[in-house]
């Protein structure tokens, strides 16, 4: 998850850059959005 962004910087692109260096889900934090946990 990309939690801090600089103003002005396209959110979308640094997404976009993080999906083609991480194999697996890529999320952008913003106000509201809650990610249920696994329990172990």
């Amino acid at each position: 998850m990309l939690t801090h962004f600089w103003p002005g910087n396209d959110r979308a692109a640094a997404v976009a850059a993080a999906r083609q260096e991480f194999g697996g889900e890529v999320l952008a934090a913003e106000v509201g959005l809650t990610v249920p946990l696994g329990t172990s």
